[in-house]
């Protein structure tokens, strides 16, 4: 299995990382007493800081499990060619790390 960290907002894929080879690379060096920060590993902190300054964009952030045989190419060709079917498989098949459907999302309170 591959495990990916994707974004989107209401405008489309935005972000897309792996994070199963670079989390063994990190590891074998912290094994090894090698240095381990230099692995470009998704910081969904950060992400999903940017996910709330920028809440009128209704942005949702995932980590998902696929195939080993499935890259990050074929999860971009897949947006491209069909965004809402996408979101929809990822949303029924991945963990919420942030975010929700626009169609359930909070609305603002106006006073």
């Amino acid at each position: 299995m591959n495990r990916f960290v994707v974004m989107w907002d209401m405008y489309g894929l935005e972000y897309i990382a792996p994070i199963d080879e670079p989390l063994k690379k990190r590891s074998w060096a912290l094994l090894k007493g090698e240095p381990a920060n230099n692995f470009n590993l998704p910081n969904l902190e950060i992400l999903s800081i940017r996910a709330r300054v920028n809440s009128q964009r209704n942005y949702e952030i995932y980590v998902i499990d696929v195939e080993e045989d499935v890259s990050a190419n074929d999860l971009i060709k897949m947006f491209k060619a069909n965004p809402q079917s996408s979101v929809n498989l990822i949303r029924e098949r991945g963990h919420c790390y942030f975010g929700e459907p626009l169609s359930t999302a909070r609305k603002p309170v106006i006073t």
